[in-house]
């Protein structure tokens, strides 16, 4: 006899009992010394099984041939089993019961590829659907991990505050982040719990021009105060940090910088360069440029006492431009020293903003919050946010769900096929213990395998990437202990997912039953697997609703009237003083060029709205917020803004200097209904002469607020706006620089398009849109992939009732409509759930504009038509196939 009895012999035995089996009226007492022997050699838990099958075979025997045969025979299937354990024992020792040992691990481990490799369609659907999952994932993990982490590397971070300031007046609240310069340094002198304060002006974008008169446009130029590397941990690479910038007209520029102006960056330090064609500094230091996960860009840092000697506002009460950051005692108690700003501001400001009915509040904010803050006006950079965090972690999260619920349908459905394989396998001497052991190798394999997959996919579109999350991801986060220890997690998590239902639930069925196929549900008619390709669809129809919706306001936004014309609009940025007190001499200049149609100057062009001040209108007992911008008499010609009641500015009326108009919203909110010859007063009182038609000059989020519009700019026109003819820009752009280059030799030109700029404005928007229809594109297929792999595999098991259909009459047609039905009817179902939640995610987004697009029925038709197309394709890819087949072919293969 062969050391080895195989799978189809004890198959045959325990079908034999199995055929043989009647119900008895009584039971006969089976040979005892027989009963074990069996439980010695097969342990206890097959004994079980045994002797089950084996004591009604022998009821039966004992019927029809007496008990001395039945006893015979009973022995003779005893001898017959043991045998075979016996040899078993002496072939694989290591496959004892009582335990797997680590030779099994290979074997196993063997089995699993193996597994891959024989079910090739049904691992590639696995293994590329959560590889896309767990590349989303990742990509987020990477994404949140650079935000949550900006400003971290400081060695004060716990320590350092930004200074905000809170307003309270008739209008409303706001909170800054842009305050006036003499805060910061007043409350170092008053609280000892400030240990150092620096202040930072707006970053301003101008021109260097060194020694042998190259000019570099530079941007992010602040001016700084001397304690700046007392608080904040830049590397300074060549300078003292302590001196650097306590002299005025002194400069630190960025290593990058220096190459440009300097063949040579280590000869920058003490060298002299020209700002902007006029103020000369001396380099006195040279900083690393700033980290990608700052808040703080800079390309250059200039003294903050070089503005002492300018005429700026730099008291309480004036020039909101300046970001102050505080560096406060250790242990320092907040909450006691926010308790005594009140009396501070009461002594300093708000004794004199009283009678205006306007209160200041001082705010400390944590370093590590300013980058992901919100509700802050005038913020030095571009900001995170929690909201965007949220959501596009909620997204990959789903995403990575719907991989796994494909991973775990497809194991639980291909583990129907192997319960014979179970079940021959615990013939054999498999224990329970080998098995789990069994399903969760396998299924670790493919997660290893999808792990490694992801990781290849985000080295090798890092570019895109970047574009699609407007930031340069750090890939070396990946580098920190507790996210490699997430990602171990998230693998046991995934691997437990798809393996718990076969290692436990098919590896504890009877032999009996698993061979017979008995107690494992079909392929898809288990309702958890119903549930979850439902889920599937919900959430691929509410991604591909939002990202309709999205790209619909982005349509809206660029079609709607603004009320204004922003096409063809060359901006020139007036940078030098000399530029600026020489703009009408420029407007002359380029008037003369066929190409230039109108051009008008101003201080601000819309787009992110415009500076407020306080102004106390004709007929109001205190001061309001109003919005104010200064343009001379052609500006709203040039950007084609009509002024529906009065007239324009006149250049030669002279009482016009300290005219203004108003716009329609003002009129309104100060209940004027014939406003011309009214004034407003602020440094005098101020006539209005005219009323312009209302236009966005903020974002859409935001309504149209009062604004007036004044002749006298603080220091000068800074833009320059020009219509130019949309036939031949390039040839009347050379033009204009040839003119420009004539007037003012010494400082390059820098202009750009307003409409470009006013579309920078929704770039954030933009990649949200960009982000949903690739998040939407991948959950679409992931869901499909599923489908399809569920569809396939269903098929399979009833290729021979299809061939029976077949001969039996029935058509193509009949048989696309049975095998389309049920899982159609779960597509349904997604559609009714999830187009409600796809109505209220995007109405909440949409109304985040003030002004935004209605939410058309049609694009949730749209949607869900999208849904139904990608699922009848993925559903009919394989049902056509097998409902053309030949009939004979597959019964003759079945």
């Amino acid at each position: 006899m062969s050391r080895f009895i195989s799978y189809n012999f004890v198959y045959q035995k325990i079908e034999t009992c199995l055929i043989s089996r009647n119900s008895m009226t009584h039971q006969h007492k089976t040979p005892i010394s027989a009963n074990k022997l069996l439980k010695k050699i097969c342990g206890h838990a097959l004994y079980e099984e045994f002797r089950g099958d084996l004591q009604e075979q022998f009821e039966a025997q004992s019927n029809a041939y007496g008990k001395l045969k039945a006893r015979l025979w009973y022995w003779r299937e005893v001898f017959v089993i043991c045998w075979h354990f016996y040899n078993r024992k002496e072939a694989n020792p290591q496959q004892l019961p009582g335990g797997p040992s680590f030779p099994l691990f290979g074997k196993h481990f063997k089995v699993a590829l193996r597994r891959i490799w024989r079910e090739k369609l049904y691992s590639a659907i696995n293994i590329s659907g959560l590889s896309v999952g767990l590349t989303c994932c990742l990509l987020l993990l990477i994404f949140v991990s650079n935000e949550l982490n900006y400003d971290r590397f400081h060695q004060n971070r716990d320590n350092i505050y930004r200074l905000l300031v809170h307003s309270i007046d008739e209008e409303g609240e706001s909170t800054a982040a842009a305050i006036t310069a003499a805060i910061g340094p007043s409350m170092k002198g008053e609280f000892p719990e400030v240990v150092n304060c620096v202040r930072l002006s707006y970053p301003a974008t101008g021109f260097f021009t060194n020694a042998k008169g190259s000019k570099i446009k530079t941007q992010n130029i602040h001016y700084a105060d001397s304690t700046f590397f007392s608080i904040f941990s830049f590397s300074l690479l060549a300078g003292d940090p302590a001196t650097a910038l306590n002299r005025p007209n002194t400069v630190i520029i960025t290593s990058t910088l220096a190459k440009k102006l300097f063949a040579d960056e280590q000869q920058a330090l003490g060298e002299t360069i020209t700002v902007n064609g006029k103020d000369i500094l001396e380099i006195t230091g040279i900083i690393e440029d700033s980290p990608a996960n700052s808040q703080l860009q800079y390309s250059a840092l200039i003294s903050f006492s070089s503005l002492l000697n300018k005429g700026l506002f730099l008291d309480w009460n004036g020039g909101w431009n300046y970001y102050t950051y505080l560096q406060l005692q250790p242990q320092s108690d907040i909450d006691q020293l926010r308790q005594r700003f009140p009396p501070f501001m009461y002594k300093n400001i708000n004794r004199e903003l009283e009678e205006y009915g306007i209160s200041w509040q001082l705010k400390l904010q944590p370093l590590a919050e300013v980058h992901l803050s919100d509700g802050i006006e005038g913020e030095l950079a571009t900001k995170g946010s929690w909201g965007t965090i949220i959501v596009f972690s909620s997204i990959a999260a789903v995403i990575l769900l719907l991989a796994c619920i494909n991973f775990i349908n497809l194991s639980t459905i291909q583990a129907h096929a192997r319960s014979k394989e179970i079940g021959i396998r615990k013939v054999t001497g498999a224990t329970k213990e080998h098995l789990v052991i069994q399903f969760f190798i396998e299924s670790g394999v493919v997660t290893m395998l999808a792990f490694s997959l992801a990781f290849i996919i985000i080295l090798l579109s890092r570019p895109l990437i970047s574009h699609l999350f407007g930031n340069t991801l750090q890939l070396l986060v990946l580098s920190n202990i507790h996210i490699i220890l997430l990602l171990i997690a998230a693998l046991l998590a995934i691997t437990l997912a798809a393996a718990i239902y076969p290692a436990f639930y098919l590896s504890s069925l009877k032999p009996t039953l698993a061979i017979k196929g008995k107690g494992v549900k079909k392929a898809g008619t288990h309702s958890l697997g119903s549930a979850l390709l439902v889920f599937q669809f919900v959430i691929s129809i509410v991604l591909i609703a939002s990202t309709l919706i999205v790209y619909h306001q982005m349509s809206f936004i660029r079609q709607k009237n603004l009320g204004f014309n922003k096409e063809n609009i060359l901006v020139i940025n007036l940078q030098s003083k000399d530029s600026r007190q020489g703009v009408e001499t420029l407007k002359t200049e380029l008037r003369s060029i066929g190409g230039v149609i109108r051009l008008g100057a101003s201080s601000e062009v819309p787009g992110n709205g415009f500076t407020s001040n306080g102004y106390l209108p004709q007929g109001l007992q205190n001061p309001i917020m109003i919005h104010a911008l200064d343009i001379d008499s052609d500006f709203l010609s040039t950007l084609d803004i009509d002024i529906v009641e009065g007239r324009n500015f006149d250049p030669a009326r002279i009482t016009d200097k300290d005219a203004i108009l108003i716009n329609e919203t003002l009129a309104d909110r100060l209940g004027w209904e014939d406003p011309i010859g009214k004034y407003i007063e602020r440094n005098g009182k101020h006539e209005v002469i005219g009323v312009v038609r209302n236009f966005n000059y903020a974002t859409l989020h935001q309504q149209i607020e009062p604004l007036l519009f004044t002749q006298k700019p603080w220091r000068g026109f800074s833009l320059l706006s020009i219509r130019v003819n949309a036939t031949n820009i390039p040839s009347t752009l050379s033009q204009i620089e040839a003119r420009w280059k004539d007037i003012h030799p010494n400082e390059p030109i820098d202009y750009y398009f307003l409409d470009h700029s006013y579309n920078e404005v929704y770039k954030k928007e933009r990649q949200q849109g960009q982000l949903f229809m690739a998040f939407s594109a991948i959950a679409i297929i992931i869901a499909c992939l599923g489908l399809f792999g569920l569809v396939s595999y269903s098929l399979n098991q009833k290729i021979k009732e299809i061939g029976v259909r077949k001969v039996l009459g029935a058509g193509n047609g009949n048989l696309l409509i049975i095998l389309n039905k049920s899982y159609l009817t779960k597509v349904i179902i997604a559609v009714v759930v999830g187009s409600p939640i796809a109505y209220a995610a995007a109405t909440r987004w949409v109304r985040s504009f003030h002004y935004h697009a209605d939410i058309s029925p049609q694009l949730l038709m749209l949607s869900v038509a999208i849904v139904f197309s990608f699922a009848l394709l993925a559903i009919n890819l394989q049902t056509l196939k097998a409902v053309n087949r030949n009939p004979a072919e597959t019964l003759k293969e079945y």
